[in-house]
């Protein structure tokens, strides 16, 4: 696999065990399959592109119910919380990759390497595609992309590009789509009437859904089709909710009702909330999770739920393994804080 990079290293040595799964799910688990390319693995994108195919290919990725095509942040980071709830929510029968495309922070990558992760996914997304879809049908993986931050951005060139038209894709799962997401920001300004600029409803939610820390992704009386997008964001997110017209007019998502996590005494000031929300951006990820543009493990696992609809999974089930997810993330947490880490 080359020069995987630290958060390339980080991601195919960590995630949960087949005990860990057991443990939970009972009897039965497989060893999740976590593939990663790093940036110094070829010179050229096409070949590092390659090289993750053939790494799925040699570890049996296509054999798998579910293979997940990540884009990753900025520094080739794919959030545990994100994929570790993938594993145990599928009970490992699962296979995720990543391509790095940068070594830059998120927030500078919003600015600087737009261009990058747009070539990155489409270009990965295109060779990997291209070998599924000449899979037979009723044998292969669902294919699903995932984008945390700058990597939703890549995502939404995928969902946007021709090669996508003949043969579909199974869903896509985004959180914290920041702010230069055209297909975010055009669903959110297209709405139906009464629903929120927070947490739109867009089209009776028949293809597209968000969602927040709260999950509203099970809309009764609504139909969902066999391609489901979800977004997933908190209303407290500057990554998510900055626009530069905020330095002269009031944002419509702090307009009439709120989201629950923003406060009712933040108000809109020319220029000052514009700076504010620009300032914010740097440290949206220094909150504790379920603020800001950190996102939870239950969260991710009600969003996977709905996306992935495993047979028989229900909500109760979404409740009740969120509660060991979140668990399982403070312990990680307090001993890395115990590691100085």
């Amino acid at each position: 696999m080359g020069e995987l990079g630290r958060q390339g290293r980080s991601f195919v040595s960590s995630g949960p065990t087949v005990e860990e799964l057991e443990s939970y799910g009972g009897d039965g688990a497989l060893e999740p399959i976590r593939a990663y390319v790093g940036l110094k693995s070829a010179d050229t994108l096409e070949e590092r592109a390659q090289l993750l195919l053939d790494e799925l290919v040699r570890m049996g990725a296509f054999d798998r119910r579910v293979l997940v095509l990540g884009t990753t942040t900025g520094t080739g980071f794919l959030e545990p919380n994100a994929v570790d709830s993938l594993e145990f929510l599928h009970h490992g029968d699962t296979a995720i990759a990543g391509l790095q495309y940068s070594y830059l922070p998120s927030w500078i990558s919003l600015l600087a390497d737009q261009a990058a992760v747009r070539q990155t996914s489409q270009v990965s997304f295109r060779i990997i595609h291209d070998y599924w879809q000449e899979l037979p049908e009723d044998s292969r993986p669902e294919l699903y992309l995932y984008g945390l931050s700058l990597g939703s951005f890549g995502v939404e060139s995928v969902l946007s590009s021709i090669d996508i038209i003949n043969e579909p894709i199974d869903g896509a799962f985004m959180s914290g789509p920041p702010f230069v997401n055209y297909l975010h920001n055009e669903l959110e300004r297209s709405r139906d009437e009464g629903s929120p600029a927070w947490m739109p409803v867009v089209s009776d939610g028949r293809t597209v859904r968000f969602t927040g820390e709260e999950n509203i992704l099970d809309q009764p009386g609504a139909t969902w089709g066999d391609t489901r997008v979800v977004y997933y964001q908190h209303g407290s997110d500057p990554v998510v909710f900055f626009t530069p017209t905020a330095f002269y007019r009031e944002p419509e998502y702090l307009q009439g009702t709120r989201a629950p996590d923003v406060s009712p005494q933040m108000n809109w000031f020319p220029i000052i909330t514009g700076w504010q929300l620009l300032l914010d951006m740097p440290g949206a990820g220094a909150v504790p999770e379920g603020f800001g543009h950190m996102y939870t493990a239950s969260g991710n696992l009600a969003a996977w739920a709905a996306v992935t609809d495993p047979e028989g999974w229900t909500a109760a089930d979404t409740e009740r393994l969120g509660a060991v997810l979140d668990e399982r993330r403070e312990e990680q947490l307090s001993l890395l804080e115990q590691l100085g880490e």
